[in-house]
């Protein structure tokens, strides 16, 4: 560019030492704060290393994929992609992308953890698990047909600025659904067709499906009468009366007393479905051989009237074989 005024030309001559010390101070400052800035990157992603290394090694003893409950190791191939489900999930739920990660689930997990409505699962998972961002440790827990991991979740102190020991515990499992990858989360494992059914003295239970969660399994029955007299499925006098029985003999009982009398009442000529869940532990070595009823109460008008529970006499036993 040239310059014509020649007082303008005769002032930049005159200041042209001034001028170049400013030009070199601009270009000194940039190049020192694109030094700091890098520096500072740096020193962020050795710290983002360290914090992931020490997350990844809370359970020393073990390798992600080697299974600590039951079954075989996780391959390399499947642990990889795993991981990738899982880290994809968690991004989601940290950055707030809410339906990204709701289409995550399967639609079991969709239906029975948060019954089919994604604004629960933001309120009661995502806002509550991550309310600041975590970063998380995977280790395989059980992996046979399916893979289930232990997720620790931790505060990720890069991004609150806060150090703390609290960690948030959850189970998620890999299932497949229509030849996708799909997540179970809140400790929900999977649900299995069951399709089993006993009768005795008119009165049919069917046993449909049943939703397994890490700490209990939920089985969800029909229950037909057509006894001429209103049923009760249970008279509730003892707590051991509906189990699962397995195939050692031992007893896992229902939790009876979730369900009123209303719920389990059945009229004539009707049929109920509901849901009971039994205090069985997830894991695949135990088999349940049946599901067993002791106290159907076969008149419970009559059953009402009667003082002394003990003496009523007039009931009916069912046990479900579960093949």
């Amino acid at each position: 560019m040239i310059i014509k005024n020649s007082g303008i030309r005769k002032i930049l001559f005159d200041n042209k030492y001034t001028l170049l010390g400013i030009i070199i101070a601009i270009i000194l400052f940039f190049a020192v704060r694109q030094l700091i800035t890098n520096i500072y990157i740096n020193q962020e992603k050795e710290k983002a290393q360290e914090n992931k290394n020490t997350i990844s090694n809370i359970n020393t003893q073990y390798r992600p994929q080697e299974t600590v409950i039951s079954g075989n190791d996780v391959s390399d191939e499947d642990q990889q992609t795993n991981e990738e489900i899982i880290d994809l999930f968690v991004r989601y739920c940290n950055n707030n992308y809410i339906q990204q990660a709701y289409n995550m689930l399967s639609d079991e997990c969709k239906e029975e953890v948060f019954f089919n409505n994604i604004k629960n699962f933001e309120e009661n998972y995502v806002n509550k698990i991550f309310t600041t961002k975590k970063i998380y440790s995977m280790q395989s827990w059980i992996s046979r047909d399916i893979n289930t991991y232990r997720i620790l979740f931790s505060e990720d102190a890069l991004a609150t600025g806060q150090v703390t020991e609290n960690k948030i515990e959850d189970y998620y499992t890999i299932v497949k659904s229509n030849g996708e990858n799909k997540l179970n989360i809140s400790g929900y494992i999977m649900r299995q067709n069951v399709n089993e059914e006993a009768q005795v003295d008119n009165i049919k239970i069917q046993i449909l499906t049943k939703d397994i969660y890490k700490d209990y399994e939920i089985y969800n029955i029909q229950v037909e009468n057509t006894t001429g007299k209103t049923i009760l499925l249970d008279g509730k006098q003892s707590t051991e009366s509906v189990y699962l029985l397995s195939e050692n003999n031992q007893k896992f009982t229902a939790y009876m007393y979730e369900l009123d009398d209303s719920r389990l009442t059945i009229n004539s000529g009707l049929a109920k479905t509901m849901s009971i869940r039994f205090n069985k532990i997830y894991s695949n070595r135990t088999k349940m051989t049946k599901m067993v009823f002791e106290d159907i109460i076969k008149d419970y008008d009559a059953y009402k009237t009667v003082q002394n529970k003990d003496e009523y006499t007039n009931k009916a036993q069912i046990s479900i074989e579960l093949n």
